[in-house]
């Protein structure tokens, strides 16, 4: 069985049961800002609060999270980590058109290799976010599993993932007031005659709409 080691970010909200069935060897943090001001890192595993008590906070629009890509050095301390060990790094980030994850994760690659030229490192743009990412980290699993090289794991990750589809509203439109993607007169009619957007990836890794519908049915 191939030994290189998988990476993921918290953009794929796999649970630590499912990380530990599958093998996925780490993942990096983002950081994530609370409506106080205050910050922590992300955790797959809800070590400070509750998903339920998350998702509360927000409605009614009471709150909104930002977040921010992981601490450099903790990038470069979780890849350097397996190159010690030995092992290559096949990491998997949330799509590039999204957050500046993938670059950074490119940047820490080529500085670590000339440290360990006998090493690779190879960096996949997702191009999707949360489940689909969990299901393309899932994958690359699998092909470790199956004896595959790194290289060769790489190259079917880039050939599936747009087969990857997901597609969902926004409860609440006005959130995407707050982060500039639309006017509130367009949040306030859109609430108001209970229309919907639904979306799926392009092939440039950002949401695109596929229509406007009436209701959730």
């Amino acid at each position: 069985m191939s030994n290189f080691a998988i990476v993921a970010d918290t953009a794929c909200d796999l649970t630590k049961d499912l990380r530990e069935r599958f093998g996925v060897d780490a993942y990096v943090r983002g950081i994530l800002y609370h409506p106080d001001g205050t910050s922590e890192s992300c955790s797959l595993d809800w070590e400070t609060m509750t998903a339920k008590e998350y998702y509360d906070s927000m409605k009614g629009r009471k709150a909104l999270y930002t977040t921010a890509t992981p601490p450099l050095g903790e990038v470069m301390e979780t890849f350097e980590k397996f190159l010690k060990e030995g092992r290559d790094v096949l990491s998997l980030s949330l799509s590039a058109g999204l957050s500046a994850c993938w670059q950074m994760n490119v940047g820490v690659a080529n500085e670590l290799m000339e440290k360990y030229p006998d090493r690779k490192i190879i960096c996949i743009d997702s191009e999707r976010y949360s489940t689909a990412l969990a299901l393309l980290v899932i994958e690359a699993c699998l092909q470790r599993d199956l004896g595959k090289t790194i290289e060769e794991a790489a190259a079917h990750l880039d050939k599936v993932k747009h087969t990857v589809h997901q597609m969902g509203s926004m409860d609440d439109l006005f959130f995407l007031v707050k982060t500039g993607r639309i006017s509130n007169f367009k949040a306030f009619f859109g609430s108001l005659v209970g229309i919907n957007v639904m979306a799926d990836f392009n092939r440039k890794g950002m949401a695109q709409p596929l229509g406007k519908f009436k209701g959730k049915k």
